[in-house]
């Protein structure tokens, strides 16, 4: 999924939530019957676990926009072991 990256000791970053005021339309949009950030978010989440970092940390991390604390709280909870 991503690549050499974490075997040469990089990391990547995806896209879960940006902090654009009309970036619901697409994170909120519901895709097999949850959204879309949240489905990201847990692809993020599985991908991660079977590669971890010192410290506890995936090396695959998520964009997530500060500007949507709740929603940041939430994947937070779904992506515990990722950097935002």
């Amino acid at each position: 999924m991503c690549g050499s990256a974490p075997s040469n000791g990089k990391g990547i970053f995806i896209l879960v939530k940006t902090s654009n005021p009309s970036s619901t339309q697409i994170s909120e949009a519901v895709n097999n019957n949850d959204t879309v950030m949240n489905n990201l978010a847990r692809f993020v989440n599985e991908k991660g676990i079977s590669i971890v970092w010192k410290y506890g940390y995936s090396p695959i991390g998520a964009v997530v926009g500060a500007t949507f604390p709740a929603e940041a709280k939430q994947l937070r909870q779904i992506m515990y072991n990722n950097f935002f």
